[in-house]
């Protein structure tokens, strides 16, 4: 009995790490190939030869480190699909190490497809975001609004200052909720739904006036 729990624990072990090891290398893929890819667009101007332009993109994907970390999926699960990770990509420059390129990244995986969630730069539709939503997900109420707003927490964190900005309101079909300051307004993710609490659009404002 003691060796078939044993074994058991140790073949669960084996499949996370496989997990683990598989969800890295998707995501240093990913960001390899657009690390890549700005380099090529920063280089298009000049004339590459195929064979330069072969080593360029190789030693950029070799070059490049990726710092990552589970997030808290007992919270996010409720509302979305999938895990999500946070990633941190540097690129190694020679004699000064690693210099960030991209921080607070938010990477999700669900099932064979890794995808990066919209970040806070611009007024933008969250096609990402809307597409992890849990099918069953009903955004109808207070109850439902709190987790959504707790998800959002997680993936969007803001800083102790805009702590006490963060709240939720309910206008018609829509639900607005706000992350923090942007000068006189607030930065909001605004969330329309269906007759029955269907999330059927996410939108990210910048600056949302409150009346």
């Amino acid at each position: 009995m003691h060796f078939s729990t044993t074994f058991a624990s140790w073949i669960s072990k084996f499949h996370y790490l496989h997990l683990v090891t598989k969800i890295k290398n998707e995501m240093r893929e990913l960001i390899s190939s657009f690390t890549a890819f700005m380099f090529i667009v920063n280089l298009f101007a000049q004339t590459i030869d195929p064979d330069s332009q072969k080593l360029i993109e190789s030693f950029v994907k070799s070059n490049i480190d990726i710092q990552w970390e589970e997030v808290d999926q007992s919270t996010v699960s409720k509302v979305f699909s999938g895990t999500f990770y946070k990633i941190d990509v540097s690129f190694i420059e020679t004699g000064s190490g690693a210099s960030s390129c991209g921080s607070d990244n938010y990477i999700n995986v669900n099932g064979s497809a890794v995808n990066m969630i919209e970040p806070i730069h611009i007024d933008l539709d969250c096609p990402v975001l809307m597409s992890v939503i849990k099918k069953d997900f009903l955004l109808h109420d207070e109850s439902s609004a709190l987790l959504f707003e707790a998800a959002l927490n997680v993936l969007y964190p803001v800083d102790e200052d805009d702590i006490q900005h963060v709240k939720h309101l309910h206008k018609d079909s829509q639900w607005i909720f706000l992350r923090g300051k942007f000068f006189d307004d607030f930065t909001a993710f605004i969330v329309t739904t269906g007759l029955n609490g269907g999330v059927t659009n996410i939108k990210l404002q910048l600056a949302y006036a409150v009346n």
